[in-house]
Protein backbone atom coordinates (compact mmCIF):
# COMPACT_ATOMS: atom_id res chain seq x y z
CA UNK A 1 0.00 0.00 0.00
CA UNK A 2 1.19 3.42 -0.55
CA UNK A 3 -0.25 7.06 0.20
CA UNK A 4 0.19 9.82 -1.85
CA UNK A 5 1.44 13.09 -0.16
CA UNK A 6 -1.11 15.08 0.14
CA UNK A 7 -3.03 11.68 1.53
CA UNK A 8 -5.89 12.02 -1.66
CA UNK A 9 -4.88 9.30 -3.02
CA UNK A 10 -4.26 5.65 -2.21
CA UNK A 11 -2.94 2.58 -3.94
CA UNK A 12 -3.04 -1.10 -2.99
CA UNK A 13 -1.76 -4.10 -4.43
CA UNK A 14 -3.71 -6.87 -4.59
CA UNK A 15 -2.08 -10.71 -5.53
CA UNK A 16 -4.00 -10.78 -9.17
CA UNK A 17 -1.23 -8.29 -10.02
CA UNK A 18 -3.64 -5.21 -10.04
CA UNK A 19 -3.18 -2.34 -8.15
CA UNK A 20 -6.07 -0.54 -7.39
CA UNK A 21 -6.08 3.96 -6.89
CA UNK A 22 -8.81 5.12 -4.54
CA UNK A 23 -9.32 9.25 -5.42
CA UNK A 24 -10.86 10.71 -2.05
CA UNK A 25 -10.95 13.85 -4.19
CA UNK A 26 -13.39 12.47 -6.76
CA UNK A 27 -15.80 10.77 -4.18
CA UNK A 28 -14.01 7.34 -3.48
CA UNK A 29 -13.73 6.79 -7.38
CA UNK A 30 -11.46 3.59 -7.82
CA UNK A 31 -9.48 3.02 -10.97
CA UNK A 32 -7.38 -0.14 -11.99
CA UNK A 33 -4.18 -0.07 -13.19
CA UNK A 34 -3.64 -3.41 -15.09
CA UNK A 35 -1.38 -5.53 -17.57
CA UNK A 36 2.14 -4.43 -16.33
CA UNK A 37 3.30 -7.41 -14.08
CA UNK A 38 3.34 -10.93 -15.48
CA UNK A 39 2.43 -13.93 -13.16
CA UNK A 40 4.30 -11.80 -10.07
CA UNK A 41 3.60 -10.39 -6.85
CA UNK A 42 3.63 -6.55 -6.50
CA UNK A 43 5.35 -5.76 -3.71
CA UNK A 44 6.65 -1.98 -4.02
CA UNK A 45 5.02 0.62 -4.68
CA UNK A 46 6.21 4.33 -4.61
CA UNK A 47 4.07 7.21 -5.20
CA UNK A 48 5.75 10.96 -7.02
CA UNK A 49 6.33 13.49 -5.01
CA UNK A 50 4.17 16.01 -7.43
CA UNK A 51 1.37 12.53 -7.32
CA UNK A 52 1.55 12.37 -11.02
CA UNK A 53 3.03 9.25 -11.12
CA UNK A 54 2.74 5.45 -9.49
CA UNK A 55 6.32 3.28 -10.04
CA UNK A 56 5.51 -0.19 -8.78
CA UNK A 57 7.70 -3.70 -8.40
CA UNK A 58 6.66 -7.20 -8.70
CA UNK A 59 8.36 -10.12 -8.13
CA UNK A 60 9.15 -10.88 -11.44
CA UNK A 61 11.87 -8.30 -11.33
CA UNK A 62 9.69 -5.52 -13.64
CA UNK A 63 8.89 -2.06 -12.38
CA UNK A 64 6.33 -0.38 -13.91
CA UNK A 65 5.84 3.37 -14.33
CA UNK A 66 2.16 4.64 -14.24
CA UNK A 67 0.86 8.02 -15.29
CA UNK A 68 -2.18 8.91 -12.65
CA UNK A 69 -2.40 12.86 -13.97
Amino acid sequence: MACSPSGNMIFTAYSDNTIKMLDSRKAGEVHDLVGGHEGSIVKTLLVSADESVVYSGGTDGIICIWDVA
